[in-house]
């Protein structure tokens, strides 16, 4: 399971070039608001040629394309479309740009939805059941904001209900939950207390806009060694009690049932699939 993706400008060779060699599990190539207007199909064509020639090792590649309205959208999926690309970004995800990105897309390409808009959030639960193409939601925090009119801040609590609301769809009908970027790239340590505090609301992932911030993300997300240690102590007292007839009983002055153990073996599983 990805715990970071890490967006690339399109329009950077170089950054293009070094992607396959940094630490981020996916990379997020930006054919949208890392690109400048007039650079946008240069930035295309230059995507095109390197996911033709260059060998991106084991990395998940996406394609951050142009929202469903724009001149740049359909030329965007086809790039999208590639064999070595799995999948999209769709910006401004809603019900009528999902149904256009369908369209178009190859149905081998999955679908992260960037909820960035009141709409997108209202429209959650058709968005998650649309198409089995969709995998991920994607919270993009700053564009939410500016089309609720509001400051963005770094506490966040502007984008509360936005944040919680899309983790919860996530869970729900079984999709990756991953969090906005944070965009102050010298604050290290906010980084780590936001990517703490998402993790607690269940997200599974965070969004990088620079590679330091990769290394970041991956050492918050990181389980607790005495929690994970606890858990699989739950997990292998319960199964021997459960063959022997027992429902609920104590460990270390703590009540352990199923839930409490279904919780601990979650744990587990989630750690196991964040280790690369």
């Amino acid at each position: 399971m990805n715990r970071s993706y890490l967006f690339i400008p399109a329009s950077n060779a170089g950054m293009i070039l070094s992607s396959m060699v940094l630490d981020a599990d996916a990379i997020i190539f930006d054919l949208e608001d890392g690109v400048a207007l007039n650079q946008k199909i240069s930035a295309r064509t230059l995507l095109q040629h390197s996911l033709d020639t260059l060998d991106f090792l084991d990395k998940t590649l996406y394609v951050r394309i142009n929202n469903a309205s724009s001149d740049f959208f359909l030329e965007d999926v086809i790039c999208a479309n590639h064999p070595k690309v799995h999948g999209v970004v769709l910006p401004k995800a809603e019900i009528k740009s999902l149904e256009a990105c369908l369209k178009v897309l190859d149905p081998s390409k999955t679908i992260l939805c960037l909820i960035e808009s009141a709409l997108g959030v209202i429209q959650l639960p058709q968005l998650c059941q649309m198409s089995s193409q969709v995998k991920g939601l994607l919270l993009g925090g700053e564009d939410l904001s500016a089309d609720c009119g509001v400051e963005r801040t770094q506490a966040g609590h502007e984008i509360d209900y936005a944040r919680k609301s899309l983790v919860m769809h996530a869970k729900a009908f079984n999709l990756m939950a991953i969090d906005t970027p944070f965009v102050d790239i010298e604050d290290h340590q906010g980084l780590k207390e936001e990517v703490k505090y998402v993790a607690s609301l269940g997200y599974d992932a965070k969004v990088a806009i620079n590679p330091r911030q990769v290394h970041v993300i991956h050492e918050a997300l990181k389980v607790d060694p005495l929690k994970l240690k606890e858990a699989k102590m739950i997990v292998e007292a319960f199964e021997k009690q459960r063959t022997q007839g027992v429902g609920v009983f104590n460990l270390n002055g703590k009540m352990i049932d199923e839930p409490v153990y279904l919780k601990a073996k979650h744990l587990i599983e989630k750690e196991e699939r964040r280790t690369p």
